[in-house]
């Protein structure tokens, strides 16, 4: 017999998360992990357009992998072990990434609108989901606690977004839309 995708196990309306315990699916831990899985699509869909900058495809690739393991680790309370979980050193690595684009950027004065080539505006559209998986992740820190460096690093990883996505245009040559003066 082969393996399917279905296992029809959730089709009660609930699922267990990783340690075994059931939950239901609107738990606000399936939300954030469902948040991951669609900002990390959206960055899959991004990365399938053409003619895009090397560092900002490499980095994309590496993010990728690492919000699998961000959603392990949402998945998996703190009392289960063998989750690689993210630590400070990714975050510190994300920072790096985050200085050099900075530095290659003019200095932003006004709001901008999302938007530019369209591998911009995925990343924009990227950054959004971002800070929704973060509003997920404060809602289960309000409840239970979790890995404190899962926040920092979705927060890190919006500023990131927002960054590369100016980048993008700028390397493509398109102006930024500014808001206000």
């Amino acid at each position: 017999m082969s393996l399917s995708i279905s296992t029809k196990a959730g089709d009660t309306g609930d699922s267990s998360i990783i340690g075994g315990r059931k939950v239901l699916k609107s738990d606000i831990r399936l939300i954030a992990v469902g948040d991951i899985d669609e900002l990390n699509s959206i960055i899959g869909l991004a990365l399938s357009k053409n003619d895009l900058p090397k560092n900002i495809v490499e980095d994309l690739n590496i993010i990728q992998k690492i919000l699998f393991n961000v959603g392990a680790d949402i998945a998996a309370p703190l009392e289960v072990s063998g989750i690689n979980r993210i630590t400070k050193d990714v975050i510190d690595s994300l920072e790096k990434k985050m200085v050099y684009l900075e530095g290659q950027l003019p200095e932003l004065k006004n709001f901008i609108l999302p938007g530019g080539l369209c591998f911009a505006a995925l990343l924009h559209q990227s950054r959004a989901v971002c800070r929704r998986a973060e509003r997920s992740l404060v809602s289960i820190s309000n409840k239970e606690t979790i890995n404190k460096y899962l926040i920092v690093y979705i927060n890190r990883l919006s500023d990131y977004l927002f960054l590369a996505a100016r980048y993008v245009n700028l390397k493509g040559g398109t102006a930024e839309e500014i808001i206000g003066n």
